[in-house]
């Protein structure tokens, strides 16, 4: 009897143990709740406190991706709209949600000429160099317009003017807020070592960093605004620091056009202009109040003004979709 007795005791304990459990997983073991018997997933967790960026601190992996269909296929129907209408020859379009996690592409390995959208990660190997240099920001460097027979569509009231000097910071500002080609001639001549380490570390190819030939996909493209965005790569001040030059960009068109002015955008767009046709591109993230997301478009077709409609057109159906709907693809 004396032995019999705590076997039992423990047999009715371990029932016990196991029902409540049981109970208490099925009201609180699940991240979320139950919407159209899918699960409401908890995304990614971050850290608060800065305006541009978001440190990835956590990430729930539990997506329901077949959710994403309504939406991709919005953009699929536009795009085919949009080259009916011999708005565009082809485009690429990658999206993703910052704050839950979620994305999808859209012909997402096809590469396309990025153009300027390469001044992105010269900025980024330079601000790499500073956080153990920190004084490479502040050397100075004379600014010489040259010509190269580039049409990246830079902007043309750059405030740099020829002949005169300039710390490697401004440099870098001009280079983006203004798609100055010269000042991004000027950063690669200076410091070319540094250039291909983002590359290499995100494992993306390395493209031509002045030349025609340079082929990049939407989605290699958009590593680099998601690693600013994640503070993954850079430090948290230096990830906020770029994203924040990003957002003073001078070019109003495109992604910009399909957004409204009040809500905060950081992009980079590129344009290339060949005897084979126009390519243009605009590659952001768009800060809707507690849920921003990424955008990325590439397009190649053969009027620019056209091309930047077309990106106007998927910018202003994302920011809808998103906008109207936390979670894009439920209705």
């Amino acid at each position: 009897m004396l032995t019999k007795r705590p076997i039992l005791s423990v047999l009715i304990f371990s029932a016990i143990f196991l029902i409540v459990g049981f109970i208490l997983g099925k009201f609180f073991g699940v991240r979320g709740t139950m919407r159209n018997n899918t699960q409401t997933y908890r995304g990614e967790i971050r850290e608060s406190g800065y305006k541009f960026i978001s440190p990835l601190l956590d990430y729930d992996s539990q997506i329901n991706y077949s959710q994403l269909a309504p939406f991709k296929n919005k953009i699929n129907q536009l795009l085919d709209s949009l080259r009916q209408q011999h708005q565009i020859d082809t485009a690429s379009v990658y999206f993703r949600d910052l704050d839950i996690g979620y994305s999808f592409d859209i012909n997402g390995n096809d590469t396309f000429s990025p153009a300027s959208l390469l001044k992105v990660p010269v900025m980024i190997a330079y601000y790499k160099e500073a956080e153990k240099n920190p004084g490479i920001l502040q050397e100075k460097l004379v600014y010489k317009p040259t010509t190269q027979g580039l049409n990246d569509g830079s902007v043309n009231d750059t405030v740099l003017k020829a002949g005169q000097t300039y710390t490697v910071e401004d440099l870098i500002e001009n280079m983006i807020i203004y798609s100055d080609n010269e000042a991004k001639t000027t950063l690669t001549a200076y410091r070319p070592d540094i250039l291909v380490q983002p590359y290499q570390d995100l494992g993306v190819n390395i493209p031509i960093i002045n030349g025609l030939d340079d082929k990049m996909s939407v989605n290699d493209y958009a590593l680099f605004f998601r690693i600013l965005f994640n503070s993954s790569y850079l430090t948290q001040d230096y990830s906020e620091k770029a994203l924040e030059v990003l957002s003073r960009s001078k070019f109003y068109s495109a992604l910009r056009a399909g957004v409204p002015t009040e809500i905060g955008m950081a992009h980079k767009w590129g344009l290339r202009k060949t005897d084979q046709g126009v390519q243009l591109h605009d590659c952001g993230i768009i800060y809707i109040p507690k849920h921003p997301y990424l955008l990325c478009v590439m397009t190649r077709g053969s009027d620019d003004g056209k091309l930047a409609d077309a990106i106007k057109q998927v910018s202003a159906l994302a920011y809808q979709e998103v906008n109207d709907n936390p979670s894009p693809g439920n209705n």
